[in-house]
């Protein structure tokens, strides 16, 4: 459902790029505006909607009608062909996103953000929630984007930027250059289909009035006072007639209805290796159903003619091609663009691919450095391990020589101590020898005279 793209390119306002001329414009898309919902609702019962629901096309496509959602659902589109459009009764579409089952499976996670998985093929959107973040993209696109501008690229960048800023606030897609492009490609394709249903709202009154009388809710006076200007204008009317030559240039149609290619193929992949078919094989998928009835005559030419190559191709060898040999022929047959794949239509672009290698490649050659970042950062982390085992083995040695030298310290002090004492002791003992001698002295200087003085007698 993501690349369904809306027909009426012209009704946007832009000039048909290559991707606007592929395949996947064979259909018309068409979106009831209000005043049409009272007249569709009986058509709307008893259908249910899964992802691969189909749209309205014009018999000469032999698609078949798709199966309508029996629940609310966000912000997709219903396709009809001209003649459906002209008809007394239409067919309601899903009208306007309320994001409510968004919001309650939200609330049931940890972080209020949902998973999206993407096609390893392309930057689509695939797997079981594709439908319901295609809608909150659209539903950002609505709210972020102004209608005032002549096409995508006057959009001003803050409002891609809010429409990301949106997307990743409530999906957990990684904020990478690739992803970001993705959700833009997604929001400038819805942007185009809804300018598509604005031109159409525009076109079924003849006079501006009833413009007015019948303004689509979800525009605002200003925006839809712009887009009446612009609608009316001849550059508009010139660009409206080359998209309608383009489209009549379109061949086949493919049998999924809304589905995308790469939901096509996603679905289809090996349920054990998880491998998805090749281009080839997606696009029969999408143009052969399985009765074996064909799309359109085209498609079954196409077939033949892909399946005579390939036959020619596999007798020499006896084998089967291999898948890439088979989209080389496939694509020989159908004829590349230079930016676009016919046969796989929007999602499968040769672009979308090489940007993919790119960021592949990209993504290789950061990986690489990141594992060199790391060698090196586990390098200096055993060199610091190294050299605080040398710190501590150093500051163990500092510590023991401190203790050693303290102890040798306390020993010196001891010693000192111990011969200070010693030295009093001695100290005493020689004052305590010389008062003795002195006293010995004394008392025989006085006992000398005396003795003199009885002998003079």
């Amino acid at each position: 459902m993501e690349e369904q793209c809306p027909s009426t390119t012209e009704a946007a306002g832009e000039a048909p790029t290559v991707e606007e001329g592929t395949l996947e414009d064979v259909a018309v898309t068409f979106v009831a505006s209000p005043c049409q919902q009272n007249i569709m609702d009986a058509s709307q019962q008893g259908h249910t909607d899964t992802q691969s629901d189909q749209p309205f096309t014009d018999s000469s496509m032999h698609t078949p009608h798709p199966a309508k959602s029996s629940e609310p659902s966000e912000l997709s589109v219903d396709t009809l062909t001209p003649s459906e459009t002209s008809s007394s009764i239409r067919k309601k579409g899903r009208g306007p996103a309320k994001g409510l089952k968004l919001a309650k499976r939200a609330q049931e996670t940890s972080d209020g953000k949902l998973d999206i998985e993407f096609s390893d093929m392309s930057d689509s959107a695939v797997g079981p929630n594709q439908r319901m973040f295609v809608d909150e993209v659209v539903q950002q696109m609505r709210v972020h984007t102004p209608l005032n501008v002549k096409k995508w690229a006057e959009v001003p960048q803050e409002a891609k930027d809010n429409i990301v800023s949106g997307v990743l606030r409530r999906w957990r897609v990684p904020d990478s250059p690739l992803r970001r492009a993705s959700i833009l490609r997604l929001a400038n394709r819805r942007y185009r289909g809804w300018r598509a249903k604005l031109s159409k709202d525009y076109s079924k009154y003849d006079n501006d009035e009833d413009r007015w009388q019948n303004r689509p809710k979800e525009v605002s006076e200003k925006q839809w006072e712009s887009l009446i200007t612009y609608f009316g204008t001849d550059e508009f009317k010139t660009i409206s007639d080359r998209n309608k030559e383009n489209r009549s240039k379109q061949k086949t149609g493919k049998i999924t209805g809304s589905k995308s290619f790469a939901a096509v193929s996603y679905d289809a992949r090996d349920p054990v290796t998880g491998q998805q078919p090749n281009e080839y094989r997606t696009w029969l998928l999408c143009h052969r159903h399985p009765d074996g009835t064909w799309s359109d005559e085209t498609a079954r030419q196409i077939y033949e003619r892909v399946t005579e190559l390939i036959t020619q191709q596999s007798q020499p060898e006896g084998e089967p091609l291999s898948p890439s040999n088979e989209d080389e022929l496939f694509q020989s047959v159908l004829g590349s663009r230079p930016v676009h794949l016919r046969g796989q239509r929007r999602g499968l672009s040769q672009a979308q691919k090489l940007a993919t290698v790119e960021v592949q490649m990209e993504r290789d050659a950061l990986e690489e450095k990141l594992g060199e970042m790391k060698q090196k950062l586990q390098e200096e982390s055993a060199a610091r391990t190294v050299i605080q085992a040398q710190l501590q083995a150093e500051s163990a040695a500092r510590a023991e020589m401190e203790a050693r030298l303290q102890a040798e310290s306390a020993a010196r002090t001891a010693m000192e101590a111990r011969l200070r004492a010693e030295f009093m002791v001695a100290l005493d003992g020689i004052r305590s020898q010389a008062s003795s001698s002195s006293e010995r002295k004394k008392a025989r200087d006085c006992w000398t005279p005396a003795f003199s003085e009885k002998e003079d007698h």
